[in-house]
């Protein structure tokens, strides 16, 4: 739904509350993150983005700024008091929304719950206060339950976050290779026989399957992937590999991301990537190489994330290099090995051969 339908869409027979959440929500479904603003280069290229006017919004890409600047907006129209609150921070700093309601101020921060919204979570940011900051009123968990349920952004109360623990405890009982419950299961998915490195491999094929969708930007793709995976999968599955992402700019200027999980045992690469077409395919140390002589680049302008990059790009070819240098190091303790069994053989023969002939000089000198 577009911004300008939210308020003539809305139910006729909400309260203040159920206005601002149904706006809230209606707003995380629609508008994405702008990674344009990651990608500049300059604070200035950031500054512009920043300061953009709600006219000059002509997509669904939006920062704190300008979705807090939409949000304020229609809250005023559907008579609901709120402003915009700056904070100093990184970059251009930030902003979020208060809300004054009742008398009693909240705090709403849209733009870190784009995420949650698109895939049905429960929120984090709508009046509900910060770690670092208590100063603002908050809702009851149990009424903002009844308010989703009312406008319909959950199913009889039921949130993605309770499908992802159900789907947990599934996962959980494929480790267990004992119980009938959990011998059906395995038989049903059709991983009966799998070992455990091919069932980590199935979990995450089954989050790219049906978990990433064309809603969802590179960079939502990646989280989202990233928090799935983290909640379907045991600590004892994982713990044998090395986590790690990679955000970058694509030789087109817009983002991909690669998030690589490194074999501890054996240095092998599970290598995913990411971009607004891509969901989660793998990819090898090959792939990265070429995208790097084509012009792709690191986010960051670190040079120890630079000369990671690089050096995952190239681990498969040091790794092909140990390999044959290994192979080489074996064939010459190989060759070196059949020389001597050779020179002992020859010597075996000659002392054999200076034998005989002395035994025939000894027989001849007796003859004579």
């Amino acid at each position: 739904m577009k911004p300008e339908e939210i308020l003539e869409k809305m139910p006729k027979d909400l309260d203040d509350f159920e206005k601002a959440r149904y706006i809230y929500i209606e707003l995380g479904k629609y508008y994405s993150y702008d990674e344009k603003y990651l990608i500049a280069d300059s604070i200035e290229e950031k500054q512009i983005i920043f300061d953009k006017s709600i006219e000059d919004i002509k997509d669904n890409k939006a920062i704190c700024s300008s979705i807090s600047k939409i949000f304020v907006k229609l809250l005023n129209e559907a008579n609901i008091k709120a402003e915009i609150v700056y904070e100093e921070g990184k970059f251009c700093g930030h902003m979020f929304t208060k809300l004054i309601i009742n008398g009693r101020e909240y705090r709403a921060d849209l733009i870190h719950d784009l995420l949650d919204i698109k895939k049905g979570f429960k929120t984090k940011y709508f009046m509900k206060n910060l770690e670092y900051d208590k100063s603002f009123n908050e809702i009851e968990d149990k009424r903002l339950i009844d308010i989703d349920k009312k406008i319909g952004y959950s199913k009889n109360g039921i949130y993605m976050d309770d499908v992802i623990n159900m789907l947990k405890e599934e996962m959980i009982l494929l480790k267990d290779k004992s119980s009938n419950e959990a011998i059906a299961l395995r038989r049903e998915l059709g991983v009966a026989d799998l070992t455990s490195k091919e069932l980590l491999e199935y979990k995450i094929n089954f989050v790219k399957n049906y978990f990433l969708g064309d809603e969802l930007n590179c960079t939502d793709k990646a989280e989202y992937f990233q928090t799935i995976l983290k909640e379907i999968v045991d600590y004892d599955e994982i713990e044998s590999y090395d986590l790690s992402k990679f955000s970058c700019i694509d030789d087109d200027s817009k983002m991909r991301i690669f998030m690589v999980l490194k074999d501890k045992n054996i240095g092998e690469n599970y290598i995913y990537t990411f971009s607004d077409t891509d969901y989660a395919n793998r990819v090898d140390e090959e792939y990265i190489r070429t995208k790097l002589e084509k012009g792709m680049r690191p986010l960051s302008k670190r040079d120890d994330v630079k000369k990671e990059l690089i050096k995952l790009s190239e681990s498969k070819i040091l790794s092909e290099k140990q390999t044959s240098k290994e192979l080489i190091d074996s064939a010459v303790k190989a060759s070196e090995s059949i020389v001597t069994e050779s020179m002992i053989i020859d010597q075996e023969k000659m002392t054999d051969s200076l034998e005989h002939k002395e035994k025939i000089d000894t027989k001849e000198k007796i003859t004579i």
